[in-house]
Formats: C-alpha cells, sequence, structure tokens
C-alpha cells in the first residue's frame, strides 16, 4: 500500500512510514497439557507450568522513494526498526534493524530492480547476527497471457555469538538462491504458476565441521475464479535437498 502509493505519486521526492505497537499475553507460556491423556502413553504428556508470558513489539517503517530525470529510472531506501520485550516467565529483550537500497529500471516489456540490504540483531543489547546482502530481481513480459520472472538472492550471516567449540571462521554463514517463475494466463480467470528454484545454505555447526545443504524445488500451481465468490486454487510441490560436511 504504502509504496505503491509512492510510485503513483507525480512527486519527485516522496516520503511514507508506519509505526505499529503490539500486544500478546500468553496463559501458559509452556504449552504444557498437563494430565489430558492426547496419545497414547506417557512420554506425549507434560506438565503445566501455568506460568504467563507477555510480549511487547513495537516497530517503525520508513521508506524514501527518488524519481530521477529519466523516467525509466527510480530509486527507492527503505528502514525498519523493531523492539520486543518479554517481561514474565521470559526476560529477553530483542531489537531488529533492516535497511535496503536500490534502483529501479523499466522499459517497454522489462523491469531490472537492483539493491543492496542488511539485517542486524541484537539480543539483551549485545550484536547476535549481522546479515548483509544483494538482491536482483528482472521481469519480462511477452505478451499480455505469458511473463516471466527471475530473482537473485545472496546474503552473509554473521553469528557473532558463535555455537560451542566453533571457531571465528564458523560463524560466518551465506545463503544464495536463485528462482525463475513463468505466469501463463489461459484465460481472464484462469492463471497458471511454474517456479523453479534452488538455494545454497551454508550455516555454521555445533562442532568444528561446517554443515551446507542444497535444495531444489519446483512448484506448480493453478487458480480458477469460478464468480465473485468461488475461486478454486492447487498447487504441487515437489523438493529435494542434498546435506553435506566439511572442516
Amino acid at each position: 500500500g504504502l509504496y505503491l502509493s509512492q510510485i503513483n505519486s507525480e512527486e519527485k521526492h516522496s516520503f511514507s512510514g508506519a509505526f505499529l505497537l503490539g500486544h500478546m499475553f500468553d496463559s501458559n507460556a509452556t504449552q504444557g497439557t498437563g494430565p489430558i491423556a492426547l496419545f497414547p502413553g506417557s512420554d506425549f504428556l507434560s506438565a503445566p507450568t501455568q506460568s504467563s508470558d507477555r510480549i511487547v513489539t513495537g516497530a517503525l517503517v520508513m521508506s524514501y522513494l527518488y524519481k530521477l530525470d529519466n523516467p525509466e529510472w527510480m530509486s527507492t531506501t527503505s528502514l525498519a526498526l523493531m523492539n520486543s520485550n518479554y517481561d514474565r516467565n521470559n526476560s529477553l529483550s530483542s531489537e531488529l534493524i533492516q535497511g535496503k537500497t536500490g534502483l529501479s529500471y523499466s522499459k517497454d516489456a522489462y523491469q531490472v530492480d537492483a539493491s543492496v540490504n542488511w539485517t542486524g540483531i541484537w539480543l539483551d543489547g549485545n550484536v547476535y547476527q549481522f546479515n548483509p546482502g544483494v538482491n536482483v530481481n528482472y521481469s519480462y513480459l511477452f505478451s499480455g497471457q505469458f511473463s516471466m520472472n527471475f530473482v537473485w538472492d545472496y546474503f552473509r550471516r554473521h553469528f557473532f555469538q558463535a555455537p560451542v567449540g566453533a571457531g571465528d571462521n564458523n560463524s560466518l554463514g551465506l545463503i544464495n538462491t536463485q528462482q525463475i517463475a513463468l505466469t501463463y494466463i489461459s484465460t481472464p480467470q484462469t492463471v497458471w504458476n511454474l517456479s523453479l528454484g534452488h538455494t545454497f545454505d551454508k550455516s555454521p555447526a555445533t562442532n568444528e565441521t561446517t554443515q551446507s545443504n542444497n535444495k531444489y524445488e519446483a512448484t506448480l500451481s493453478m487458480s480458477h475464479q469460478f464468480n465473485d465468490k468461488w475461486p478454486l486454487n492447487m498447487s504441487a510441490l515437489k523438493r529435494k535437498s542434498y546435506y553435506n560436511q566439511f572442516d
């Protein structure tokens, strides 16, 4: 909503923002089932502590959009700040800061978006993670019925509180994702989508070896709108993962 209103604005400089405040109360923070035998066997039972927890969360989101002299170019910058506090059964304060800046180019049937971003996470005032990354998004409209979208995401994850037994180098991880999606509108009521993706995830393990994961996914989905009240959505997913460990 906020981003779309900025794009549609005639102003060269456009600012937007939102402030969110949330409160959650949990009367049984441990999710204990007590004496209720939901499954046969005592292993599935847990004793409730009857202790409650409360979480208060606040977030501030800001966005700046700049339309260059060339109408085909546009620059966007955003910043998000969030704080959460657990103050009863658990005592924890967490802060999250996310920043992003990038350029967009749109001409005729295609659009390219490129951006750099970073995420910082603090727990009880101590830095926990810092994740810088880049993102590229390319869209092409072949016709009024057929389109393609390609996304590349890459970011590093730096765990400042590395697992026990892991060296400083092992506290570095990365995620590298590529995804291509093809969309076909067969009728005004029916849309088909085929998505193919690959993710390489290298994260620190709890010992001196590093674990990586290659994940491949293929998704075929279809949506059909019978009328104003009755939609139909179907999808099929195939996923394959390969795990490796190395020093």
